[in-house]
């Protein structure tokens, strides 16, 4: 998609959905947001961490029982943590940008915080999902990043961008949903007969396109002079803006790329552009593929690969961006974990333990904490030094969203109190 006008795309599609109050008439948005910022990666399914960073592996090629397929021998230590290894013929496909778990950990060992052995109390796929992105399993509870937003800029026109996973924000910011690439490359230039092809001829004329523009600006002030209730006549303004490029929308152009790539490298462009627009606090990107009830080990790798494909793409744009680089931080988390072993298909299914994973500003790197038995069952830590320990606590999604609130700044700000988790412990997971 090449670099237009985005105001378009944004209110035609719904990228620019603007929460109540962001506008009084033809007034003016708030000032751009400065961060911190925050990029949540959903791996949907339900991931295995011991195809990753809980390796288990199997004694033998003869083991009888193997947790996976791979040898015992092949983990990698990689700074502070063990390492599955990524299968050397894994096919790719057409699959662009992707890195295998060794150059993934090789590449961020120093910045990475691990948490392994973390109880989602389910094997449910919605229950799970929204556990992890916030930290309950009941329902209509906003996640983290909705949260933070809501708390930082809620009428920044972008606040929230999500493509997927648990994404409710319980009505305490709107909620910015992108769809697929191509469909809003054709919403974004409705004028344009084919804007896939080269030729970019239009349907109208310059002229008739000028003449539009005056009926319209001359429409919204005749509806405005009759509207005597403030609301409307704010909404009346708000919709001529998202169509005119009157509102901090416009500011994405210069910070969209000449080419919007596929899968989880598109979704980090727009984010991180609004980001660098400063109408955007938070982003949800999403990934699925990885229920793997069936031929595990030649699902599961490749889609890991183009996880941590996406995360480089994000992190390498992000630290080229003057404007977030230092201020931006990425959080990794999916359903569930999975079983130990294999079904009869060669797959492995739902298990109740999983992994999180965060780097970015203010966050501990070369850091792992928790951990599993042999068979997957959580480790207990020390509440106080997060060491294992017999007489500890298991690791929830609770005990990881109060961390991160406290790291966010927000766990006491209104907006979150309405939220409260049933954890009372805040573990000194970020510091």
């Amino acid at each position: 998609m090449e670099r237009r006008d985005f105001l378009k795309l944004a209110s035609a599609a719904g990228l620019g959905v603007v929460a109540g109050g962001a506008f009084i008439g033809e007034g003016k948005a708030d000032a751009p947001y400065k961060g911190p910022y925050y990029l949540g990666f959903n791996a949907g399914g339900g991931w295995n961490p011991s195809s990753f960073c809980d390796p288990k592996g199997a004694a033998s090629a003869s083991d009888p029982d193997p947790c996976d397929h791979y040898l015992t021998s092949e983990i990698v230590g990689i700074g502070a943590f063990k390492v599955a290894p990524s299968p050397a013929d894994m096919n790719m496909g057409n699959t662009k940008y992707f890195l295998t778990n060794q150059a993934f950990f090789t590449a961020y060992k120093d910045q990475l915080l691990v948490i392994n052995g973390v109880d989602m109390a389910t094997n449910n796929h919605d229950s799970g999902n929204r556990a992890a992105w916030s930290g309950t399993l009941q329902e209509n509870k906003a996640a983290f990043n909705a949260l933070v937003a809501g708390a930082y800029a809620p009428t920044q026109p972008m606040a929230f961008i999500t493509n997927g996973g648990y994404d409710s924000s319980a009505g305490v910011v709107a909620v910015s949903r992108v769809g697929s690439i191509g469909a809003l490359q054709r919403i974004a230039y409705p004028g344009v007969i084919d804007p896939e092809s080269d030729n970019q001829e239009t349907f109208h004329s310059q002229a008739a396109l000028d003449l539009l523009q005056k009926t319209r600006d001359e429409r919204l002030k005749a509806l405005q002079s009759k509207q005597q209730l403030p609301r409307l006549n704010a909404r009346m303004g708000m919709l001529f803006m998202a169509r005119t490029g009157q509102n901090q929308l416009k500011q994405l152009t210069q910070f969209l790329p000449d080419q919007i790539e596929g899968g989880l490298a598109g979704q980090a462009q727009i984010a991180i552009a609004a980001m660098r627009a400063g109408v955007c606090v938070a982003a949800q990107l999403s990934i699925g593929g990885f229920d793997t009830h069936g031929d595990h080990d030649n699902q599961h790798f490749p889609q890991l690969a183009e996880l941590w494909g996406g995360v480089d793409f994000a992190w390498k744009l992000a630290q080229s961006a003057p404007e977030i680089q230092n201020n931006i931080r990425f959080m990794m988390a999916s359903d569930f974990g999975r079983t130990f072993g294999y079904n009869d298909g060669n797959g492995k299914d739902h298990w109740s333990i999983s992994s999180m994973i965060f780097m970015g500003a203010g966050i501990p790197g070369g850091k792992l904490i928790g951990g599993t038995t042999d068979k997957l069952d959580p480790l207990t830590v020390d509440p106080g030094s997060l060491a294992l320990s017999e007489s500890g606590i298991r690791i929830t999604p609770g005990h990881v969203h109060l961390a991160l609130r406290k790291l966010a700044g927000i766990d006491q700000n209104p907006v979150v109190s309405k939220f409260p988790l049933k954890e009372t412990e805040i573990l000194p997971i970020f510091g």
